[in-house]
């Protein structure tokens, strides 16, 4: 099961998951070259509230 998301974009959208529709693989099949995913409780609105992601966000920047 791939989940709905938030409510509203699906995950398989938001991580452009070519999957959807198929058998199901294990390996996440994606246009995009990933080099990791991280699920969020929060939804959109809630991620501009929530200090554990905007931490987060802001060390992935600055590391990169």
């Amino acid at each position: 099961h791939l989940g709905l998301g938030d409510g509203t974009v699906p995950r398989y959208s938001a991580i452009a998951d070519e999957r959807q529709g198929r058998p199901h693989r294990m390996k996440l099949q994606s246009s995009v070259p990933w080099t990791h995913v991280t699920w969020l409780s929060d939804d959109h609105l809630g991620l501009t509230r929530n200090p554990q992601f905007t931490d987060n966000l802001l060390f992935l920047l600055l590391e990169q």
